[in-house]
């Protein structure tokens, strides 16, 4: 991916108001991810925690996210 000349990440971890609806969706099931493992975490429960991190990369991230990325942004060039 290339970002243009100069690009600053926003230090903050508040929104900008400027992110899309899949954007909003994908920081949503993030959120939901990061809950499940830390209860995970304090429970000890390992397999709680690893299928959280596991289900978010693979189902929501990679199958969802980025497919609809692609698909929306052909320049990116997934395919």
């Amino acid at each position: 991916m290339n970002l243009e000349e100069g690009f600053v990440p926003n230090p903050s971890h508040e929104s900008t108001g400027k992110e899309g609806i899949m954007e909003k969706w994908i920081l949503s099931r993030l959120h939901n991810a990061a809950q499940t493992a830390d209860e995970g975490w304090k429970t000890y429960d390992l397999s709680k925690t690893t299928s959280a991190i596991y289900s978010f990369w693979l189902y929501e991230l990679c199958d969802v996210y980025l497919v609809c990325l692609s698909l929306t942004c052909p320049s990116l060039g997934f395919y």
